[in-house]
């Protein structure tokens, strides 16, 4: 097993994926008793190569009534994981439209006027939602 997973995809697929597994009861499933990330993740780690079962060392069995504390040994997707894939794809995103933007700008004298005016407001519609 590698020291680390690959950063969470952030493709299509995948994000449908989080989606339905964020809120499953708008995605197929209205009887779902909680979201189902943790498993998702789970799952994105074995896709990734780790086991996230697989326990390095047990420093704590629980035997005393209190929590079992363990050392894992893959490393595991965390929610933290996919908040960081998006604040970059976002990041990426808005680098790629203040490109476009800028070149807009650049060439204003020859594009149409309403060619640029509707670039203008994709750009600002998208940077509202």
């Amino acid at each position: 097993m590698s020291e680390e997973l690959p950063p969470f995809p952030v493709d299509d697929a995948t994000l449908d994926m989080l989606m339905a597994a964020i809120d499953p009861w708008n995605h197929g499933n209205p009887d779902a008793k909680s979201s189902s990330v943790w498993p998702f993740l789970a799952m994105m780690s074995r896709l990734g190569g780790s086991d996230p079962e697989a326990v390095a060392e047990v420093h704590d069995d629980s035997s005393d009534g209190g929590a079992s504390i363990v050392t894992m040994r893959d490393p595991h997707y965390h929610d933290n994981d996919v908040a960081a894939a998006l604040i970059s794809e976002v990041r990426k995103l808005r680098g790629q439209r203040d490109q476009v933007l800028a070149e807009a700008a650049r060439t204003d004298a020859t594009v149409p006027i309403w060619l640029r005016d509707e670039i203008r407001n994709i750009y600002a519609g998208e940077a509202q939602q």
